[in-house]
This record gives structure tokens, C-alpha cells and sequence, in this order.
């Protein structure tokens, strides 16, 4: 691949020959062991835990770190960028191999939850 398409975002720096892999969209549309991981009773029923019987499958990405380093996503709320009028989705977020302190894992600000919700864009209109 060169280039970044609706499946496979690639990371600055790509080439055949370092080759940097940053998000695979929809991995359940790609290979059946994820919708079977997604789907297991074990996280359907985490789910139904926090948001009660009515749980519904919304989207999944794989977000991939590369060991020369990867584009950072800074501080932000989800719910503003998700297509929903309400707070009942739910992120579930799982390491496959881990991650320690020095890899910069996912960090969560206590109390944010509870608002205020913070817009993403800056006055000029650009994505921060």
C-alpha cells in the first residue's frame, strides 16, 4: 500500500521498506474471529453491565502503535465525535500485547465525565 484508504490508515513515514500501519478500520468486516471476539458473552455482557440489556454493536478499529513511534491523539471527550444524540455509548478499549508506562498508553482524567463537553475545533474552525 502507498496510501491510506478506508480500511488501512497508514502512519507518516510509510514505505514498502518500514512499513507503519496506524488504524484498521471495521476489523470485524475483514476477518470472522474479531466479530467472534466482539460478540463473545464475556464483553456483551460488560457491556450490558454499564448500559443495561439493550446493547447494540456500533463500530471497532484496531489502533496500532508502531515501535518508531506513531501520530499521538491528544485529550479529547468521545462523545463529540461520535453520531449519537445521547450518552449511552460505551468504549471498550483492550490491549492485545499490553502496554507499559513508557509506550503511552490510553490515560483517563477523573471527573471529566461528568462535563462540561469540550468542542474539538478551535475558533478558526480547525480540528485540535
Amino acid at each position: 500500500m502507498t496510501r491510506t484508504d478506508e480500511v488501512f490508515i497508514l502512519e507518516e513515514g510509510h514505505s514498502a521498506a518500514t512499513p507503519r500501519l496506524h488504524r484498521v478500520t471495521s476489523p470485524q468486516d475483514r476477518h470472522p474471529t474479531f466479530w467472534e471476539f466482539f460478540t463473545d458473552p464475556v464483553m456483551t455482557d460488560l457491556a450490558a453491565d454499564v448500559v443495561g440489556p439493550d446493547v447494540k454493536f456500533h463500530h471497532a478499529k484496531l489502533n496500532v502503535k508502531s515501535e518508531m513511534g506513531t501520530r499521538g491523539f491528544k485529550w479529547h471527550q468521545d462523545i463529540q465525535g461520535w453520531p449519537h444524540t445521547d450518552f449511552s455509548p460505551v468504549t471498550f478499549g483492550i490491549y492485545i500485547n499490553g502496554c507499559e508506562a513508557d509506550q503511552g498508553p490510553i490515560a483517563f482524567m477523573r471527573g471529566t465525565h461528568e462535563g462540561p463537553l469540550f468542542s474539538m475545533y478551535d475558533d478558526a474552525g480547525k480540528f485540535v
